[in-house]
């Protein structure tokens, strides 16, 4: 009876040894595990909620593709993407839709995949009308680009004290879709590398195909 009631009360503990153990780690997020292996983040990241000293600009950019290890189609609607910043305590839209253009979307081209993003700045056209109250990309009908696109790139609130992106969409099929938040020196300046002209501010996990919309959000919680 002794040696029964020992082992009952080892199991016991060791159970709760297993469960206190896990208590303090974060959860693994579902999505990691979806990102493409070629891109760059690979999961959610927290770099800046601010753009640096002197910079004065930003912007939420999106990136889709298809998921080239699976057989099928892909394709991703939009139905906005917004910038926002904390001002005075208030969430404040800075951009997102307007008159005569329904998604927010200001910009889009299909960039190098292979390497992520290897050709910098070069790109081909998107050929996607953004201006309506929903667009939609064909992201299967151009497997070996990133299809990346953003709003406007608008002045930030010197006394804004964070910023970051939203995103409505719908992926189905093969798509694999992430948000993100770039900051800028400022308003105008060209592309001329990372980390010269703009900088990463953070990025969303991974999501791939869901029957209905999604709300994906970028910076909003470090």
């Amino acid at each position: 009876m002794r040696q029964i009631l020992w082992k009952r009360t080892y199991s016991l503990l060791l159970a709760l040894a297993l469960i206190l153990a896990g208590c303090g780690r974060e959860p693994v997020s579902q999505t990691n595990s979806i990102a493409p292996p070629e891109a760059v983040p690979q999961s959610a990241e927290f770099k800046l909620g601010l753009p640096p000293a002197g910079w004065t600009a930003g912007v939420a950019w999106v990136v889709a593709v298809h998921d080239t290890r699976k057989p099928g189609t892909s394709n991703l609607d939009v139905d906005w993407v917004r910038f926002y910043c904390m001002v005075n305590g208030q969430e404040t839209l800075i951009a997102g839709e307007r008159p005569g253009n329904g998604t927010g979307v200001e910009w889009g081209g299909l960039y190098t995949r292979y390497p992520w993003f290897g050709n910098g700045d070069a790109h081909l056209p998107m050929n996607v009308n953004f201006t309506g109250d929903t667009a939609s990309l064909p992201l299967s009908d151009v497997p070996d680009k990133v299809w990346h696109f953003g709003g406007a790139r608008p002045i930030i609130p010197t006394n804004a004290t964070r910023c970051y992106a939203a995103a409505r969409v719908k992926p189905s099929g093969n798509a694999l879709v992430q948000l993100g938040v770039d900051f800028w020196k400022d308003q105008n300046v060209n592309w001329c590398g990372l980390d010269q002209c703009n900088t990463e501010g953070s990025a969303s996990d991974w999501y791939g195909a869901s029957s209905d919309w999604i709300t994906i959000y970028s910076g909003k919680q470090q």
